[in-house]
């Protein structure tokens, strides 16, 4: 058992001899060689590795454990006036706090708020198409969308999850007329499978017919659903879930408990939160809605969401699909 203790990491081996009689001093400077070798060669992280694979899957096979897909919105992990950069520090941290308490395997994307939607604003860029001239626009928007998810990875590894990054590269991702397709999810599965938790975030990729695109983690989110299956879907934004009305009139309003596609349908394509439009946000969560047992729109600011909809408790605006035609019309659909 002491092969595994901090103290035998740092060079400080235990005694094991204690109480009883030594044979000779040269059984302790075997064991203290053999012990660091253990410790500081390929074979140990091989070992690791390989512990922590098996009891991923062990866990997922008797405990019926499937992926958590967790989307954290740019705008509860970034400040919100518009035209300057802010990361909100402590409550990333309380977010990782709760996440830690997760059983499950987690996946983690996150949008990119004031620090990708500024570079855009400063350039007068309304669209999520980018022509090939404004290249030097996309390579500011990934720099600044790299900064805040390194801001992010430092908070979930002081708040100890074990966390890796994730770039979409043009090897995983490929994106026609705005339309993206992940064609690589091996190096995801790995991280989950070594339990370490893969943080994903959208970008500005080129696009095969209109130079490049802007890519919300939400569209991320609809299609890592439809590759990974998760058994539960958690979009964090926020608000409490969905609205009837746009903007919502929170001191009387609440959050309708379930949306489909008719609910959809009906809603305004203005309906703002946060940085981007609960109309799209709604529209890839029930995208995603078919591949996983539960789905969810929630309110971020409060951490604890988090860990109550993986216990199971429904919590803000559940998102169902009750009809496979999301073009349907309201009197068919009902």
């Amino acid at each position: 058992m002491y092969y595994n203790s901090p103290d035998s990491r740092d060079g400080n081996v235990p005694n094991l001899l204690d109480g009883r009689p030594e044979r000779t001093p040269f059984l302790k400077v075997a064991f203290l060689k053999v012990n660091n070798f253990w410790h500081s060669c390929p074979i140990s992280c091989w070992r690791t590795t390989f512990l922590a694979k098996l009891r991923s899957k062990i866990t997922r096979k008797i405990f019926n454990v499937k992926y958590a897909l967790v989307k954290l919105g740019g705008s509860i992990i970034t400040g919100y006036k518009e035209g300057t950069v802010s990361f909100d520090t402590p409550h990333v941290h309380a977010l990782a706090v709760e996440l830690k308490k997760a059983i499950q395997p987690l996946i983690i994307v996150h949008g990119n708020g004031t620090f990708g939607k500024n570079v855009l604003l400063k350039h007068g860029i309304h669209s999520d198409f980018l022509s090939l001239e404004l290249g030097q626009v996309a390579l500011d928007f990934n720099r600044q969308s790299e900064r805040l998810n390194n801001l992010l990875l430092n908070i979930f590894n002081e708040a100890g999850l074990r966390v890796a990054p994730v770039a979409l590269s043009t090897t995983m991702l490929r994106c026609e007329d705005g339309n993206i397709s992940l064609t690589n999810i091996n190096p995801i599965r790995t991280l989950v499978d070594a339990g370490i938790i893969p943080v994903i975030h959208g970008g500005v990729f080129s696009d095969v017919y209109r130079g490049f695109y802007a890519c919300s983690g939400d569209k991320i989110m609809s299609e890592l659903s439809k590759l990974l299956k998760p058994n539960v879907i958690i979009f964090l934004s926020d608000v409490d879930g969905v609205y009837e009305h746009s903007p919502p009139y929170y001191e009387t309003d609440s959050p309708v408990e379930i949306a489909d596609w008719a609910f959809w349908q009906r809603m305004p394509h203005n309906y703002v939160v946060g940085f981007g439009e609960m109309h799209e946000k709604l529209e890839q969560a029930l995208i995603s809605a078919p591949y996983s047992d539960r789905c969810y729109i929630t309110n971020g600011r409060v951490p604890s969401n988090i860990g109550l909809i993986l216990a199971g408790k429904d919590v803000g605006t559940k998102v169902v699909l009750r009809s496979l035609d999301k073009n349907l019309s309201l009197s068919e659909s009902s």
